[in-house]
Order: structure tokens, then C-alpha cells, then sequence
């Protein structure tokens, strides 16, 4: 069975991604933190009580609140910061 060269590309991306998500699972698992995620682009706002962070995703939030465990950001919302997510609350 001979595959057309987009069905072929197709089937690349797909293993490919597979790959992604099987790294990510195996990391996400192991007791340090992960250092990848996927790339899906599902922007969050995140603070520390008195600034805004944008993350591209939850998964960027989690890597970094393991890496600063001893100051993490709560989660603000889904969509990135704006100028009004400055005047946070605790």
C-alpha cells in the first residue's frame, strides 16, 4: 500500500506528537520536574498576589511553580494578563 505524500507527512506528525505526549507523561511522573510540555498554545494568567505572569499554557505554569516551589504563582485565569490583571488581590 503506497501512501500519498500528505498522508505520509500526516503520519510522521502524528508519531511525532505521540512521541511529545509520551515524553511529557514519562516526565511529568518522574519526581523532578518536567521540563517540556506540549505545544499547545492555551495562554493562562497567573500571580503571586502583586504581579501577573502570561504562561502559554497550565502545563508552562506547573513547570514553573515546581521549579520556584518556595514562591509559586496561583492561577489568575484562562487568556493571557492584561493591564487590568495588575491590581490583584491575595
Amino acid at each position: 500500500m503506497h501512501l500519498r505524500s500528505s498522508e505520509a507527512t500526516m503520519n510522521c506528525f502524528s508519531f511525532v506528537f505521540l512521541g511529545v505526549i509520551m515524553a511529557f507523561v514519562v516526565l511529568t511522573a518522574a519526581e523532578e520536574c518536567a521540563l517540556i510540555c506540549p505545544m499547545i498554545y492555551a495562554p493562562v494568567c497567573a500571580t503571586d498576589g502583586d504581579t501577573t505572569q502570561t504562561f502559554s499554557s497550565a502545563c508552562g505554569l506547573n513547570v514553573y511553580n515546581c521549579q520556584h516551589s518556595e514562591n509559586p504563582l496561583r492561577l489568575l485565569r484562562s487568556g493571557a494578563c492584561d493591564s487590568d490583571d495588575s491590581n490583584v488581590d491575595s
